[in-house]
C-alpha cells in the first residue's frame, strides 16, 4: 500500500467516526448551516458516490444529521 493510500484509510478511518465527525464538522460547517442543524445526532451513512475505478485515489463519507425541524439533512465529504 502507498504512503498516499494509508493517509487516505486512515482519513476515512477517523472520519467515520461520529465523535471526529462531529469535532470537524462543528469547526469547518458555516455557522448559518450549523444553526439550522443537531450535529450530536450525526449518522455515518454507507453510500458512496465514487466510481469503483477512482476508490483507490478518492474516497467520500456521506454523513445523516437530524434537522432542528425534525427531518434529517445529509452531509457530504469528499477526502482526496
Amino acid at each position: 500500500m502507498t504512503k498516499q493510500l494509508k493517509h487516505d484509510s486512515l482519513a476515512k478511518t477517523i472520519m467515520s467516526d461520529p465523535v471526529a465527525a462531529q469535532e470537524f464538522l462543528e469547526y469547518y460547517l458555516p455557522t448559518d448551516f450549523k444553526s439550522l442543524i443537531d450535529l450530536s445526532q450525526i449518522k455515518v451513512e454507507q453510500e458512496s458516490y465514487i466510481e469503483e475505478s477512482l476508490k483507490k485515489k478518492y474516497s467520500d463519507i456521506v454523513y445523516r444529521v437530524a434537522t432542528k425541524k425534525h427531518g434529517n439533512a445529509f452531509i457530504y465529504s469528499h477526502l482526496q
